[in-house]
């Protein structure tokens, strides 16, 4: 769908002179040459690049005029990779107004069958190894040994359906499968009152991403306590109160490939479950006293206007 010329004619109709390249790389050298600004956003861990992309992502972003990452986990992992330490970080941010005044969500704890003495553990995000829903049933599993009455509920678009087939055996033969309730994509426009309804805690046991996913984000906002894997959070957020935190499921990311990753992926149960377990468990006794403890004021430098701010600000515009 890219067309050099009509891109060309639309930025000089519209005297664009900067471009933000969010991924691709898209004639980022002729565009340097013919006077735009160009800047690099990193928004995840890019573990399935080989040597020779790495070695040429490096040569075009000598053509950029600055190199954004979307959270210190992700900028510690491209400095690794490129020895390019002039990184900016600057977190996402989030439409406040959609996420308060969205559209009415159908889906209710009544239409899920959730009891009002039963705490819903809710993960959002797409079927994909780096999300690790499978995850889910092993610490299902495992906080069902202790606690009958809470239950999980995974929701998001199939990305990945060999890996959502896999997810879906292994859940009907789980002993957890009457406590995990598996859907599929929420509107965007209806997340804030599905959140809002339909969670307790907010649970995401991922194996490698963008280090702060949006959906922990509007956890937080939403008031809802986060138990997530470790992606230098205490680093990345200015409050990071109302998120607990577990190691990843491996000791360096820089040795983690796309297979390996998948490998992973396909486990119900590695050497972080446990640990997701006890922490759910941990929380479900203390829910109130921990939600006293999460302001949503501490988390709203979260916004878009923020984030715009901080882009404006960099880019120079």
């Amino acid at each position: 769908y890219y067309d050099t010329v009509n891109m060309i004619k639309y930025c000089a109709k519209n005297n664009i002179g900067t471009l933000i390249y969010h991924f691709s790389t898209y004639h980022m050298i002729l565009f340097k040459l013919l006077g735009f600004k160009n800047y690099y956003i990193i928004h995840n861990t890019y573990i399935w690049y080989t040597a020779h992309e790495w070695k040429r992502l490096k040569q075009k972003l000598k053509f950029t005029d600055g190199i954004i990452a979307v959270s210190d986990w992700c900028k510690e992992y491209f400095v690794k990779k490129t020895g390019i330490n002039n990184v900016k970080v600057i977190l996402n941010g989030i439409d406040f107004e959609n996420l308060d005044k969205g559209d009415i969500s159908s889906v209710t704890r009544n239409t899920l069958n959730i009891k009002d003495n039963e705490i819903a553990c809710l993960t959002l995000g797409a079927y994909t190894d780096g999300k690790h829903q499978m995850a889910i049933i092993g610490i299902a599993e495992e906080v069902l040994k202790y606690n009958k009455n809470i239950k999980f509920i995974t929701a998001g678009p199939i990305l990945n359906k060999d890996l959502y087939k896999r997810f879906k055996k292994n859940l009907n033969k789980s002993v957890a499968k009457r406590n995990i309730i598996a859907l599929n994509y929420i509107p965007q426009n209806e997340v804030g009152d599905f959140i809002s309804k339909n969670c307790d805690i907010y649970l995401q046991p991922s194996i490698h991403e963008a280090g702060v996913p949006l959906t922990v984000m509007e956890a937080l906002i939403k008031g809802k306590p986060v138990i997530m894997t470790d992606f230098m959070i205490k680093k990345t957020f200015p409050s990071s109160d109302g998120i607990i935190t577990v190691a990843p499921p491996y000791n360096d990311i820089m040795k983690i490939t796309p297979k390996t990753a998948y490998q992973m992926a396909l486990k119900s149960k590695d050497v972080s479950t446990k640990k997701f377990a006890e922490s759910i468990l941990n929380l479900s006794d203390n829910l109130d006293e921990f939600r006293k403890n999460i302001r949503k004021s501490d988390y709203f430098y979260l916004s878009i206007e923020r984030m715009a701010k901080e882009y404006i600000d960099f880019i120079k515009l």
